[in-house]
């Protein structure tokens, strides 16, 4: 009987760990969306997506800056964090024991913390804040290196005990592509 408990515990975990992750994933791009759409002259290909959270009109690196709902995208950025951080708790907490689940774990954690360093530390308009903006740049790079790495030792460490076998190939293609990008 006890191992049934065990079972549906585990169940449990996995479907509320993937629910997390595709609630992170909507989370932060429908704030992007929000975002993107109240910013004049949003352009996906000459602004960066930082640009969304900087409060204020001026320019930034020579980009002009007018996001409106700059707040929307930091809390884009804070949710997904928290929401990642969680989801990949709850996936390694329902594998079976082994250590290179925890490494996976820990990119996962380096993302979460740097993409929410990034929504509590905003990029600047140009000459000012600028001890915030080195926090916001280490979160960047925290965020796009953990997140990649997540992706990619998911799929080699956690995701092949859990889902289909394409699954892990895809994840692992996508964080490689990533880094191409």
């Amino acid at each position: 009987m006890p191992r049934t408990g065990v079972r549906e515990r585990r169940h449990t975990r996995l479907t509320t760990a993937g629910v997390l992750f595709v609630l992170a994933a909507v989370w932060y791009l429908g704030s992007e969306a929000i975002a993107a759409a109240a910013f004049a002259g949003y352009s996906y290909s000459h602004n960066y997506i930082s640009d969304l959270g900087i409060p204020g009109l001026g320019t930034s690196g020579g980009r002009d800056i007018d996001s409106p709902l700059a707040l929307v995208m930091n809390v884009g950025f804070v949710g997904h964090g928290i929401l990642f951080v969680a989801a990949a708790y709850l996936l390694v907490t329902a594998l079976p024991a082994t250590r290179l689940r925890w490494v996976y774990f820990g990119f996962a954690v380096v993302h979460g913390v740097g993409i929410t360093m990034v929504g509590i530390f905003p990029a600047a308009l140009d000459a000012s804040d600028t001890n915030g903006m080195v926090l916001h740049v280490i979160g960047a790079g925290m965020a796009i290196v953990g997140g990649n790495l997540a992706v990619i030792t998911g799929g080699f460490i956690v995701l092949r005990r859990v889902v289909p076998p394409w699954v892990p190939s895809a994840s692992v293609a996508l964080g490689m592509t990533a880094w191409c990008a």
